[in-house]
């Protein structure tokens, strides 16, 4: 019973888990409120594109420096805050809120390009979505299920 009990609080962690990363209304109000001409990837906070894994990246914490609470709606007064302080989280001499308004990644200094490669017909890289918390929920308890009836048939 002990293992049961281990084997579907593991299987919740890793279903569920998903749903902690990044969030599509951030990147959509970064790039609002920033005035960028694409909207921003995921891995301008964090790790990577799918928005797994904590938030690691410079310009993350340049929006705490500036009071960001954390939240999307924390992201404009942040922002602001940026923008009157000249903050430059790559110390390469242009300002965060430049760097974004020209399209350019704030983390890394010289011309990174945020918006990443231009397609056509209205394409673009898209992160992927996060897990859909309730039919993880459904895996998790069917296959709890499934394996404690295997144990009480034996």
């Amino acid at each position: 019973m002990k293992k049961t009990v281990s084997a579907l609080a593991f299987a919740l962690t890793l279903t569920l888990a998903g749903a902690a990363f990044a969030l599509p209304e951030f990147a959509k109000k970064l790039s609002d409120v920033a005035n960028t001409p694409c909207d921003v990837r995921c891995s301008m906070c964090h790790v990577d594109d799918a928005g797994g894994g904590p938030v690691v990246q410079p310009f993350v914490n340049t929006l705490y420096d500036n009071l960001w609470d954390g939240s999307a709606d924390g992201l404009k007064p942040a922002i602001d805050n940026m923008r009157a302080s000249g903050a430059d989280s790559d110390n390469d001499g242009v300002s965060d809120t430049d760097e974004l308004e020209q399209g350019l990644d704030p983390n890394m200094a010289g011309a990174s390009d945020l918006c990443g490669p231009a397609m056509g017909c209205g394409a673009h890289v898209e992160p992927r979505g996060n897990v859909d918390g309730w039919a993880g929920l459904a895996a998790a308890l069917v296959g709890a299920v499934l394996l404690w009836r295997g144990r009480r048939s034996s």
